[in-house]
């Protein structure tokens, strides 16, 4: 690449990463839809169904089959409780603290409040998780932590907490009366509480009658309905009640003891494992199955809808409590430990040889290529997708046998269409690039490949020993990561492996995942959260970016170089920097591992364990034009009504060409990609 493309650059990788750093802090879910993550409750208010859970899920629905995810959310946030009165909305949960910047960890309370269930506020209560909402008497009245009651007017606002000794489970409002149950301690043993408040304000604690001869009570939810509070409990009974204070043992009891109990259309219902129970008075039970094999945790009813919701994204629609629907879509929910994009399309890969594809990253196409294949890596250059790996002789492995696995290779031109082709070795196949007209493919020997069209390859560099990470070329060196840095200047000889012990954190040797280069720096990634920098390879830096979540720091799988920015993915995050010093955090609102990433022209592309793809919100560099630069391959996008022009120069005589007959066309765009390593291109739209 000459000085001239790089000034051209120059001038506008600033706003490239500008803009992308504001898209990386909401992400949208494109598989499975609508969310993968833990949904904790549900109800129906105002007309909409809302649904909460874990990493930030949250997703409205008008009628209970579509759903319309709520990016206001951070993907620290876990919410737990929906609460609507007064004509607006509160949903209360957990928010993380961002320990990657704040060391001293701590869980804050997070409330979000809206008047339509479009647009939310967002705000922090220190210290305390916001476990359950409700609203009455004109005011909503909330569970702080496990032991506080706080209340508001306006769901912003809150009193001061006031402190018990009990552990809450449940909270609810009916007859004039708030009412919320738990347990406490006598002896080492739990016994029901019952406390209640006609203002929220003051509140009167008692154990409650018909009850405190019970041993081991602990009451775990709470509704009101048809003049009738009713509990749940754990051992498995559940108890009525007109007042709150007299309390009285159905005789019918739900088979677990973490039963959740909430009252809508008339009905007071109860998720019980994967059974609905509904019933009119509380007394007399019904029971029917809810198909699927995810834990259900919560159930609402409104409008005639029965709607459920529970762990991986578990959403369920139902009008008589028999027959079943799910808005839930998946076209995998294998393992995608690589993507990649190019002339318009992005190309995702992984285990039993999933391959799949799409040119709008909303809809993905199923391209695999069979249970036997195995894919690591993706990557694009001369025209044509490559995907390698592993390949068995049969899956699953028959009993008593011992299969030997080879290297699995394959091409594809659109990503539509794959070909097999003869790998350089019977290693199993661990990291491929391009760059200047080369694929580099490496084995798990570190053996390493060039070819330049994927199809005959040259043993570039011997085998430098057991090794699955990256591997990476800049300042006239490749470096090949895994158990430390090998480098090498000559394509002949290699350096003594650098192993890195980081002693920000325990000094213990790092395995390195992943490699990449750019603006004059190597940037490796390790499975314990470790981040270090290279000129060289030889000498490295560490950066002070360790994530402590139980004890675990977060393993990195993946970092590229595009566009300006080191990008690189772990579990649950993402982490950029334009510098390779300061890193900055972003959460997607995921709880797996994200094994891959992609730049498009539009939004970036991250995808990870049981199939999950996620999308950036889309960037814009100016209007018509978007790119992104991955080395010296760049990818243009245009409107269609448009041309693309490019000149080597800006000076004397323009000599601009159109590029649009090279191009493919998706969506109302067109699509190119332009290897920048051989010559100076400015580029301009014409009408």
């Amino acid at each position: 690449m000459n000085r001239t493309f790089l000034l051209f650059l120059a001038a506008v990788l600033k706003t490239v990463w500008l803009a992308q750093a504001d898209a990386l802090d909401k992400w949208h879910w494109r598989n499975p839809t609508p969310t993968m993550n833990n949904l904790r409750t549900v109800a129906y208010a105002g007309g909409n169904f809302v649904a909460a859970g874990d990493a930030g899920a949250f997703l409205t629905s008008s009628n209970g089959v579509d759903w319309i995810q709520v990016t206001s959310v951070s993907g620290l946030d876990s919410l737990t409780s929906v609460a609507f009165g007064g004509g607006t909305y509160v949903v209360g949960g957990v928010s993380a603290a961002d320990h990657l910047q704040a060391p001293n960890y701590s869980a804050n309370g997070i409330c979000l409040v809206s008047t339509n269930g479009a647009d939310w506020v967002r705000q922090i209560l220190p210290d305390s998780p916001l476990s359950l909402v409700t609203y009455g008497a004109g005011r909503y009245v909330a569970v702080q932590g496990s032991n506080y009651i706080i209340a508001s007017s306006d769901g912003i606002h809150w009193a001061d907490a006031i402190g018990f000794g009990i552990y809450f489970s449940g909270l609810t409002y009916g007859n004039g009366v708030f009412v919320a149950v738990g347990y406490g301690f006598a002896h080492a043993i739990p016994v029901p509480y019952v406390i209640a408040s006609k203002d929220g304000l003051t509140w009167s604690v008692y154990q409650p009658e018909g009850l405190v001869s019970l041993d081991r009570v602990e009451l775990n939810g709470v509704a009101f309905g048809n003049g009738k509070f009713v509990a749940t409990s754990s051992p498995t009974n559940i108890f009525t009640s007109t007042d709150g204070a007299v309390w009285t043992a159905s005789s019918f009891a739900t088979n677990y003891p973490s039963a959740a109990v909430s009252f809508g259309d008339g009905q007071f219902l109860i998720v019980d494992g994967n059974t609905l129970r509904t019933s009119i008075d509380g007394t007399n039970w019904t029971s029917k199955v809810i198909p699927g094999n995810q834990a259900i945790r919560s159930v609402t009813r409104g409008n005639g809808e029965y709607v459920v919701v529970g762990d991986g994204g578990a959403i369920a629609g139902s009008t008589d409590g028999t027959n079943w629907l799910s808005p839930s879509r998946s076209v995998t929910s294998r393992y995608l430990n690589d993507v990649a994009f190019a002339e318009g399309v992005f190309v995702s890969v992984g285990e039993y040889g999933t391959i799949l594809a799409s040119t709008n990253r909303t809809a993905w196409a199923d391209h695999s290529v069979g249970v036997t294949n195995w894919f690591n890596r993706v990557a694009f250059g001369g025209g044509r997708f490559l995907a390698v790996g592993e390949s068995f002789p049969q899956v699953p492995t028959p009993p008593g046998t011992v299969q030997t696995a080879s290297g699995a290779m394959y091409t594809s031109s659109d990503g539509n269409r794959w070909t097999p082709q003869t790998a350089p070795t019977t290693n199993e196949l661990v990291a491929i690039f391009y760059r200047e007209g080369e694929f580099y493919l490496k084995d798990q020997s570190g053996a390493i490949f060039t070819s330049p069209d994927g199809a005959t390859w040259t043993r570039a560099l011997p085998a430098t020993g057991y090794s699955l990470g990256g591997m990476a070329y800049g300042n006239g060196r490749l470096i090949s990561v895994w158990g430390g840095a090998f480098t090498s200047t000559n394509g002949a000889t290699w350096s003594a492996a650098v192993n890195l012990r980081d002693p920000n954190y325990n000094n213990d040797e790092e395995v390195l995942s992943d490699i990449a280069f750019g603006n004059g720096l190597f940037a490796t990634v390790g499975l314990e959260g470790l981040i270090a920098t290279s000129v060289d390879g030889i000498n490295w830096q560490f950066r002070d970016f360790q994530q402590q979540s139980g004890g675990a720091n977060t393993p990195f799988a993946r970092i590229v170089f595009a566009n300006g920015m080191f990008f690189a993915v772990g579990r649950t995050i993402v982490v950029t920097s334009a510098d390779g010093v300061k890193w900055t955090p972003h959460y997607p609102g995921v709880e797996l591992g994200l094994l891959g990433c992609a730049f498009g022209p539009e939004s970036n592309v991250i995808v990870g364990e049981f199939g999950a793809i996620l999308e950036s919100d889309p960037f814009s560099f100016g209007p018509g034009i978007s790119f992104s630069l991955v080395g010296s391959a760049l990818s243009l996008s245009w409107p269609t009504n448009f041309s693309i022009q490019a000149s080597p120069t800006l000076s004397g005589t323009f000599n601009w060409s159109n590029f649009n007959s090279a191009a493919t066309v998706s969506f109302g765009r067109n699509y190119l990609n332009v290897d920048v390593s051989r010559g100076s291109q400015f580029f301009r739209l014409a009408p």
